[in-house]
């Protein structure tokens, strides 16, 4: 009886998404779908069912019973574009968490906004961006259930399961297409807030911060100079910088726009490099290479009182020539 009531709980979260659809027409798509939910639901109930209401079913043991794709869920998203009607797919992916909101179109799910990695390696992927312009971000939808096994800070690596299906007249879908995040699982932590000094007026991103950034505002930014992300203005998140030496984005002042023949001089650049603290006067840091080939001062509006001269430090900043150069720093890691 009891396990009964705990499948029976279970499935019911599973396909809330469907409940208005299949109250308007049960045919042939959604009888599928109901079968294959609870299908799939009894299987994974079964692997939790007597060990313990915090049990948390390991990922090995979620792939064998669900045989998720492998396929990043911009991807999933284009697969269910062509997918048969009425079939229950499940994807899998290891992505960058960045935040969570409530969904504004039902009060019963969530928007889960998310980083997907790219080739290489996963420093290499965090990095990349060197404009601080991140189109890769994306919003997928969340069952309540798996809000609370979700970290509590951005910029966490998360192995995500979701299910998708495509349907006709779908009410929650223009598009028809479905995908929605049903487990999460092996959070594992990039940074640490503790471990950096912001400067003033910056605060350290959080999971409430992170929203879709718009193609028009990105080429307002590119044109005008200004800030560019995927965060507000006053928001801090080392996701957005390019590690670089310090001789290459000392040599990247000059370098022209690879667009075309001229020069951006107030677009702001944001690279970050692993560097040898030196000291602050006022409003001015120097840094070092470890070689101490290349000093360089740097303006930032922070206290520094718990860095050390001769402490190794990850320097997250921009460059621009305006048309001076300028050095601004908006946060120092320890290291």
């Amino acid at each position: 009886m009891k396990k009964g009531i705990v499948l029976g709980s279970l499935a019911l979260l599973l396909i809330s998404g469907l409940t208005s659809c299949l109250s308007m027409s049960i045919d042939e798509q959604t009888v599928k779908l109901r079968e294959s939910m609870f299908s799939y639901e009894e299987l994974l109930s079964a692997q939790i069912n007597g060990k313990g209401k915090n049990y948390r079913l390991p990922s090995s043991d979620i792939d064998k019973i669900l045989h998720p794709q492998v396929l990043a869920f911009d991807k999933a998203k284009e697969f269910l574009q062509t997918a048969e009607l009425g079939k229950l797919y499940y994807f899998k992916t290891r992505a960058i968490f960045k935040g969570l909101k409530k969904s504004p179109d039902d009060k019963h799910y969530s928007m889960v906004y998310l980083k997907e990695l790219g080739e290489g390696t996963v420093e290499n992927d965090l990095f990349s961006i060197a404009y601080g312009v991140d189109t890769s971000i994306l919003s997928v939808s969340c069952e309540d259930v798996v809000v609370s096994t979700l970290p509590e800070d951005a910029n966490c690596l998360v192995t995500f399961y979701a299910y998708g299906y495509k349907i006709k007249n779908s009410p929650f879908s223009d598009s028809n297409i479905i995908l929605r995040i049903r487990i999460a699982r092996d959070i594992e932590k990039l940074f640490v807030a503790s471990n950096f000094t912001i400067a003033s007026g910056l605060h350290y991103i959080t999971v409430n911060d992170t929203s879709l950034s718009s193609g028009q505002n990105i080429m307002m930014s590119l044109f005008t100079g200004g800030d560019m992300g995927n965060d507000s203005a006053n928001v801090f998140d080392p996701i957005a910088y390019k590690i670089v030496d310090l001789f290459d984005a000392k040599a990247a002042m000059d370098k022209k726009d690879y667009r075309n023949d001229y020069t951006f001089p107030t677009i702001r650049v944001k690279y970050a490099s692993e560097l040898v603290f030196k000291g602050q006067t006022n409003t001015t840091i120097s840094v070092s290479t470890s070689d101490n080939a290349l000093t360089q001062r740097m303006d930032f509006s922070g206290r520094t009182s718990s860095i050390k001269t001769g402490d190794r430090v990850r320097v997250y900043f921009t460059i621009a020539k305006d048309p001076l150069e300028e050095w601004k720093v908006q946060a120092i890691e320890r290291l």
